[in-house]
């Protein structure tokens, strides 16, 4: 079938790339002002819903889940603009329906042997927490809580199932995939400098926004797409490996010029803790080397001129990615404090997922992040989140690390990595995050499965 091969071949995941970065395109400059249509809203709906209904058509059509997988990692990002839980688009859950149809219509199409996977129990205990959370706490909207919870949890437990049971694919697919996302945040942020007015002095400002998420999300999102492409540039070689490495590069300076001081420090860790993997795995080494040192010198030299043309600029850029309020950690402090107190009032269950909009007038639009998943977890969902979510980081963590292989060594730089951030800033919770990690979990899942019967 040519759908099939198509599905299969290396130009698949580019061709949804393309079109799922046009799309966003057109939507992030119409809400800019560059281009006046008022048909670019109806546009970004239909393309929604239609990537809802391609996903069930593979998905009826097809076993292997994993052909709508692209399609659905992508569309997250698509968004020119943010929403909250309380006014999600009715696209996004038009399409999120359609997707779910098409998982249990191929259960029961295929009837594949469901794989419940080292990562579910994990899980199920944090999906519980999540839905749990908030008793004991009165809320006129605690219902809509409950309700907003549970189909989360639910949809996220039917996903991750779904795609371990019947999903086939290896882990370069997996990894190009994940590539291809990194240069899609690339270059949304890239864009981002170069629409605006002055792009200089958006350029020396800590204001990047591309819709769906600002600067600390797209630096989140890179950390956690990082590992793949340095594992891409390892395992391939000459001019594959050369072009690996400039993407990898790509998004290491992308994370820089986010300005999140936070992810910074995290990818410099991830930067010292891979370079083992790197010396162990690189397959070319002399291509490998070579580009690696010509590619630095290149930008050591760029950052000379630039420091000396620009002394001015340059020292603007400094002092962002090295400003620190000791004081008040950059007005975390307070938030800490308060998610805290959250926790010492609410021991057991914790406020609720939907406590932190502000003065808990769930008509506000704006959330109160705890700007730490810890912090997050301890004030929405009390003791029992804490239990469940350091549970869920044991599990996840020693099966990765136990007999370690390359590919199980990349997706845990990709957790650990953006995990760290998620220290100071919010990783868990995010649903452009959760998406991509309960997706890797359980192509994990699969790759684990295939070692197993090979041996």
């Amino acid at each position: 079938m040519k759908i099939r091969r198509f599905l299969d071949s290396k130009f698949y995941i580019p061709f949804v790339f393309i079109i799922s970065f046009v799309s966003w395109f057109l939507s992030y400059i119409s809400r800019k002002g560059i281009i006046d249509s008022n048909l670019i809203d109806f546009i970004e709906y239909c393309e929604l819903i239609g990537y809802g209904s391609i996903s069930l058509l593979f998905l009826i059509n097809f076993k292997n889940t994993y052909y709508f997988i692209p399609l659905f990692i992508f569309i997250p990002f698509m968004f020119a603009r943010p929403f909250d839980a309380i006014d999600i688009p009715y696209c996004v859950i038009i399409g999120g329906v359609l997707v779910a149809i098409g998982l249990i219509l191929n259960y029961f199409i295929y009837k594949p042997k469901l794989m419940f996977g080292k990562f579910l129990l994990g899980l199920i205990v944090l999906g519980i927490a999540i839905i749990l959370s908030g008793i004991g706490y009165k809320s006129d909207n605690y219902f809509i809580q409950l309700i907003f919870s549970f189909c989360c949890v639910g949809a996220f437990i039917l996903l991750y199932v779904s795609i371990s049971s019947s999903a086939s694919v290896d882990f370069h697919n997996i990894a190009r995939l994940f590539l291809y996302l990194g240069l899609f945040l690339s270059l949304q942020l890239i864009v981002y400098y170069c629409v605006q007015d002055n792009i200089l002095d958006s350029f020396l400002s800590k204001d990047s926004n591309v819709g769906w998420g600002i600067s600390n999300n797209i630096a989140l999102m890179l950390l956690f797409t990082m590992p793949f492409a340095l594992y891409l540039a390892t395992q391939n070689r000459r001019v594959l490996c050369v072009l690996y490495l400039l993407t990898f590069i790509l998004e290491l300076l992308c994370i820089v010029f986010t300005y999140s001081r936070g992810a910074v420090v995290a990818m410099i860790i991830g930067i010292i803790i891979m370079i083992p993997f790197i010396i162990i795995e690189v397959v070319n080494k002399k291509t490998f080397y070579i580009s690696l040192s010509t590619i630095l010198c290149f930008i050591c030299l760029f950052v000379l001129i630039f420091c000396f043309s620009h002394k001015t600029e340059a020292a603007r850029i400094f002092e962002i990615l090295t400003s620190l309020d000791i004081h008040n950690g950059n007005g975390r402090y307070e938030i800490y404090k308060k998610c805290l107190q959250n926790l010492k009032e609410y021991k057991i269950f914790g406020k609720g997922i939907f406590s932190q909009f502000n003065g808990d007038n769930y008509g506000n639009t704006s959330y109160v992040w705890g700007h730490s998943t810890i912090t997050q977890t301890a004030s929405t969902m009390g003791g029992f989140g804490l239990l469940s979510i350091f549970f869920h980081f044991g599990q996840k963590y020693y099966v990765l690390l136990k007999n370690a292989t390359n590919y199980k060594m990349i997706i845990f730089y990709s957790f650990f990595i953006s995990g760290l951030y998620g220290l100071v800033d919010i990783s868990y919770y995010f649903v452009n995050y959760m998406i991509p990690l309960v997706i890797v979990m359980a192509l994990l899942e699969k790759l684990m499965k295939a070692d197993s019967e090979r041996i």
